[in-house]
């Protein structure tokens, strides 16, 4: 039986923690805030073929392009089948969608999409960068139209919570 000695196993110093593996495991995790913050959802609607639609617990986030965008998750009835980035058909149970609105021209669109499977892994993941989002207008009366009213509504401004009424006469 052959023995190792330590140069045989140069070659793994570049999967240990300090090497490309490192950088890549923390370029991963830089972009699991996104998803993870956006975790807690509440009822939102349904579209007529029964999907479940949910939207995140916390309030829409402003761009600095003056947009505004957040996260919904569409849960349809069965699991359905997607064709990921790379070409290969997945199933998947859930789907996480980040919204953006132009609430100025009432046009919406998708930054990114995560498609997940009954244990919550991603099975297929789409990103556009925002100079190649596409926006649709957004009909009134529609699924659309609410999601667009809850990105646009008023959110007081950072730093400052919303005036209190504690202590206020209505008679005054």
């Amino acid at each position: 039986m052959r023995r190792f000695r330590r140069r045989d196993c140069t070659h793994l110093r570049d999967a240990a923690p300090g090497g490309a593996l490192r950088r890549a495991a923390i370029l991963a995790l830089g972009l699991v805030p996104i998803v993870c913050a956006a975790e807690k959802f509440i009822f939102f609607g349904a579209q007529p073929d029964g999907a479940e639609i949910y939207v995140q617990a916390s309030p829409p986030t402003l761009r600095t392009d003056g947009k505004s965008h957040g996260w919904f998750r569409t849960v349809p009835q069965a699991p359905q089948a997607v064709t990921d980035q790379f070409g290969f058909e997945r199933r998947y149970a859930d789907f996480l969608a980040l919204n953006v609105a132009d609430c100025n021209v009432r046009r919406m669109g998708a930054a990114s999409i995560h498609y997940r499977d009954s244990t919550g892994t991603v099975v297929a993941r789409f990103e556009l960068p925002p100079a190649e989002m596409e926006y649709r207008d957004v009909r009134p009366g529609t699924l659309g139209d609410n999601m667009l009213t809850w990105l646009c509504s008023p959110r007081p401004p950072p730093g400052r919570a919303p005036p209190s009424a504690a202590g206020q006469s209505p008679f005054k």
